[in-house]
C-alpha cells in the first residue's frame, strides 16, 4: 500500500512519461526510492517493481543484468550467470524477465517482448547494434529509480558513437562464447576500457554533465531528501553531448583526468592503445 505522503510524488514522477508503451532502460537504487510497506524479501522488490510500473505507465521496461566474470571464464551462460548489478535486477531476472540479452558482460532484461535482434558473432555493447542504440532510434528513456546520474551507463555508448570512439580509453578484444542452454557460440566481444592502473586517473565529471543537461531541461529531476529520481532522452541526451564532444573531445571526463589525458595525446596525436600504458 502507497503511503498518502507519496501520493503526489508518484503523479510528478507520472508526469515524466508522457504516455504508455515507452522504451525506458531503468538504473535502479531502492534504498534511495521511495519506502514501501513490505512483508518478506519477495514483497520488498515486487512492491518496487509495481510502483515502477505504475509510474511509467506500464511501459516497456528494460533493467540491466550486468555480470562481470566474462573476461576470467571467457564465458557468458545467458540463464545461470547471475546479475551481478544488484539484488533488485537479479529478483527481476529470475521470476520476471521475458529476455535477456546475449551480451557478455553488459547483458540486459525485458519485461516484454521488444523488436531487439542481438544474435551477432562481433559483440560491442555500445555501438550501433547495442540495446543502447536501439534505445536511441526509438526515442527512449532513461529512469533513475533512486539511482545516482553517475550510474549512467549510456554514456560509453554516447562515446563509442562518437567518430571511432574515445580518444582516451583504449580497444580491448575478448574471444568466449555465449551459452544458451545446450547452445554454444563463439563470440568476439570488443569495447573501450579504461587504463587499469590507479596512476592513471579517469573519470567522467557527472555534476558538470548534469547541471548542464538541467540548464538545457533535458533532464527532468525530483529529490526529496534522500530520495531522487531523474528521466532523460536517451536520443536528446546523446546529440547534445556528441555536439560538446565536436568542440572539446575530452568534454566528458574531470579535470584531474584531462591533467594527464590532453598532455598525452598531444603527444601521441593519436588515439590511446593497451601499450602506451605501463601496468
Amino acid at each position: 500500500m502507497i503511503e498518502k505522503k507519496y501520493i503526489e510524488i508518484i503523479k510528478k514522477l507520472n508526469s515524466f512519461f508522457k504516455k504508455k508503451n515507452n522504451l525506458i532502460f531503468v538504473h535502479v537504487d531502492i534504498f534511495r526510492s521511495l519506502k514501501l510497506d513490505f512483508k518478506n524479501k519477495k514483497s520488498f522488490f515486487s512492491n518496487h517493481l509495481n510502483l515502477i510500473k505504475n509510474i511509467t505507465n506500464s511501459s516497456r521496461l528494460i533493467f540491466p543484468s550486468f555480470n562481470y566474470d566474462f573476461p576470467k571464464k571467457k564465458k557468458f551462460d545467458i540463464y545461470k550467470d547471475k546479475a551481478q548489478t544488484d539484488n533488485f535486477t537479479e529478483y527481476f531476472r529470475l521470476n520476471f524477465a521475458k529476455y535477456r540479452t546475449r551480451v557478455p558482460i553488459f547483458s540486459s532484461t525485458f519485461n516484454d517482448k521488444i523488436n531487439f535482434h542481438d544474435n551477432h558473432k562481433n559483440i560491442n555493447p555500445f555501438g550501433r547494434k547495442s540495446i543502447f542504440h536501439h534505445l536511441y532510434k526509438n526515442n527512449g528513456l532513461i529512469f533513475y529509480y533512486g539511482a545516482p546520474f553517475a550510474s549512467s551507463t549510456f554514456i560509453m555508448y554516447v562515446e563509442e558513437t562518437f567518430k571511432k570512439g574515445p580518444i582516451y580509453r583504449y580497444k580491448k578484444e575478448i574471444f568466449g562464447e555465449v551459452v544458451l542452454k545446450k547452445i554454444k557460440k563463439k563470440v568476439k566481444f570488443n569495447f573501450h576500457v579504461r587504463p587499469l592502473s590507479s596512476d592513471y586517473h579517469l573519470e567522467y565529471d557527472w555534476n558538470k554533465i548534469e547541471l548542464e543537461l538541467k540548464r538545457k531541461k533535458l533532464i527532468k529531476c525530483y529529490k526529496n531528501g534522500i530520495m531522487q529520481f531523474r528521466v532523460i532522452n536517451i536520443k536528446e541526451v546523446t546529440n547534445f553531448l556528441h555536439n560538446k564532444l565536436k568542440k572539446d573531445p575530452f568534454y566528458l571526463i574531470d579535470k584531474k583526468s584531462k591533467k594527464w589525458v590532453v598532455p598525452m595525446h598531444k603527444k601521441l596525436k593519436r588515439r590511446f592503445v593497451i601499450d602506451d600504458f605501463k601496468f
